[in-house]
């Protein structure tokens, strides 16, 4: 999926606890659960520098309950590894967060937007205005 960042309408983040400096570990938690791997294999790839991206986090009930990743590239905010925990759906976490961390996208720069989106997914960024210029195969 895709945007253009000047055209997205971004949500406030309101009353969200939320943070540009989460630590690789809890991304890569929220997303075992959020996916239900219960071998978890983002916690088990051991990969503990974010290779540039900035990681979002947002808590819900004091505990962190949604992350992503942007890393930004040739004016583009790549979004990945959005996810949020099943007893915290339903309460726009993902897509206030997508609001802050594309906001601060702009800020650094950035143009566009972009990210690859599983079902589940698909309807927080078409709310927040990305397109579907194609579509393939994900686990």
């Amino acid at each position: 999926m895709e945007a253009g960042l000047g055209a997205m309408d971004l949500p406030e983040a309101g009353d969200l606890d939320w943070t540009p400096e989460a630590a690789m570990d809890d991304v890569y938690r929220i997303n075992d659960l959020a996916y239900g791997m219960d071998d978890a294999p983002f916690q088990r790839a051991g990969v503990t520098d974010a290779g540039g991206a900035v990681l979002y986090a947002a808590r819900a009930d004091g505990e962190i309950a949604s992350a992503l990743a942007v890393l930004d590239v040739d004016g583009d905010a790549c979004v990945s590894v959005v996810g949020t925990l099943p007893q915290a759906r339903g309460r726009g976490l993902a897509w206030r967060l997508m609001g802050c961390a594309l906001r601060d996208a702009r800020e650094r720069g950035m143009t566009g937007t972009s990210l690859q989106a599983t079902a589940a997914g698909e309807p927080v960024y078409l709310r927040l205005g990305y397109t579907i210029p194609f579509r393939f195969g994900m686990w």
